[in-house]
């Protein structure tokens, strides 16, 4: 079992972190602006905890790294515009 750290909650990166999940993977996702409604199909947050923070910040990023325990990191974040 490896663990991962997904940045970006949104359609792709909820949709990995399920299959991961689902493959026995420990999963956390990692988002500046989480929208729980729309996790609530493919990451539900009793399955998958989400960590919120932003990408650009070095600290945030860090301290979600350490809490996730996360030997991975799975980038699927994107700016939006």
């Amino acid at each position: 079992m490896s663990s991962f750290l997904i940045t970006g909650a949104g359609l792709v990166g909820s949709w990995v972190a399920r299959e991961l999940h689902d493959l026995g993977h420990q999963v956390t996702l990692f988002d500046v602006a989480p929208q729980p409604e729309a996790l609530r199909h493919w990451a539900p947050s009793d399955l998958i905890p989400v960590i919120r923070g932003d990408l650009q910040s070095i600290p945030e990023l860090l301290s979600a790294l350490q809490t996730a325990k996360a030997e991975t990191i799975l980038h699927t974040a994107s700016f939006l515009t």
